[in-house]
């Protein structure tokens, strides 16, 4: 008992004392506050202009005879006669000429008579005789045909010839010929020399980081046993990693209140850090479970989680789509439920009709996310072990 006691106080008196590291580590183990300084130099490699002699390259120009055969053009003329220029153009002619048509017209036929002969009829032994008598019949129509005369005008494209007269002239062309000609041409070398430039030269500058921060512990710290490990960053920041060693496990965040100064030479920073602690297992419970007995009643969704003993930071959303659309879609407040302690489970009862929402009977998909919200602040545990999800589909 006595070494353990000698042993406790040592660790105090190590932890509260003010190291000069990248990193340190503090055996927590009931102390309300450490005092800590951290640093470290870092090189950090700049760059300046620096002017320095070297070779330039520049173009000089120069004359130089060339000589060679060249095309040139000189003009030639010669006196052409002058010459008649024919040319046939054409032009519409119209002119009147006498033509024939054959018109024909229908006339009635001529009428055909004829006298019958003297007929006897007897009739009843009595008889007499028919007188002769005259007949005529019109023949058939016939036609009359006629030729008329009748004067039609006819059109022609007739050539014609045009002469004009066009006087001699004096014709000129350019015609080529080859000369070997010399002329001088200027051309360039490449020529270097001495110049001075300007380059960007590193150099090495050692710059210290320094940190200075009172750790303040709060929380459910009673019975906590944790190895807390600081470090300083490049830049002057303070992170903490810890490992939880206590009988009864606790979750650990970290709040930081620093100010940081810097300049070409130095980081300074100063201010303070709160470690809190809190019942791993009492703030656990409601995702340690699972999500369990999900079901949907007479426009009810209810389901059950692990008890909940502390609401301060614990997050639930509550998502229910049909086959069509997403009718329900919401992180629940304390005065979305209502709230049923059952042993070590809390079942939850929501009345969706309060939010305007009615289920028919049809399929159902229910999903459903718990989790602590510790925002960045959580040191020794991932997001992942603070959650628990489950999604079910239900027909009410």
């Amino acid at each position: 008992m006595k070494n353990y006691l000698w042993s406790s106080i040592l660790i105090f008196l190590l932890s509260s004392t003010a190291f000069a590291a990248t990193t340190q580590n503090v055996q927590y183990f009931g102390q309300e506050e450490d005092f800590l300084k951290l640093n470290t130099i870092l090189s950090e490699t700049r760059y300046r202009d620096r002017e320095v002699d070297t070779t330039c390259n520049r173009q000089v120009p120069y004359q130089e005879q060339v000589c060679g055969n060249e095309t040139r053009y000189r003009q030639e003329c010669r006196q052409q006669a002058g010459q008649n220029v024919c040319s046939t153009t054409y032009e519409r002619v119209c002119r009147n000429v006498s033509r024939t048509r054959r018109e024909c017209t229908s006339q009635p036929g001529r009428q055909v008579c004829r006298t019958t002969r003297p007929t006897q009829i007897c009739r009843n032994v009595r008889c007499r005789t028919e007188p002769a008598r005259r007949i005529c019949e019109d023949g058939p129509s016939r036609q009359v045909c006629r030729n008329v005369p009748y004067n039609d005008r006819v059109c022609e494209q007739q050539p014609r010839q045009t002469c004009n007269w066009v006087p001699g002239r004096n014709v000129c062309s350019d015609v080529p010929y080859s000369e070997y000609i010399c002329r001088n041409v200027t051309r360039y070398r490449n020529e270097t020399y001495a110049c001075r430039r300007i380059i960007q030269e590193p150099y090495n500058v050692e710059k210290t980081v320094d940190a200075t921060f009172d750790v303040k512990y709060k929380g459910a710290n009673q019975n906590a046993d944790s190895l807390l490990i600081f470090k300083l960053e490049n830049n002057g920041e303070v992170s903490l990693k810890a490992d939880d060693q206590s009988q009864r496990g606790k979750i650990i965040t970290l709040k930081k209140n620093l100010e940081t100064n810097e300049n070409t030479r130095s980081i300074k920073t100063s201010g303070n850090l709160v470690v809190r602690f809190f019942n791993k297992e009492k703030f656990m419970e409601p995702v340690r479970h699972g999500i369990q007995s999900v079901g949907l009643y007479n426009s009810h969704a209810f389901f059950s989680i692990g008890k909940i003993t502390e609401s301060e930071r614990l997050k639930i959303k509550l998502k229910i789509s049909d086959s069509f659309n997403t009718v329900f879609d919401k992180v629940l407040s304390v005065d979305d439920f209502s709230l049923t302690d059952r042993e070590t489970m809390s079942r939850l009862q929501i009345d969706l009709r309060d939010h305007g929402v009615f289920l028919s009977d049809r399929n159902y998909n229910v999903s459903i996310d718990v989790s602590l919200d510790f925002g960045n602040e959580i040191v020794n545990l991932s997001k992942d072990d603070l959650s628990t999800s489950a999604s079910f589909n239900i027909r009410p």
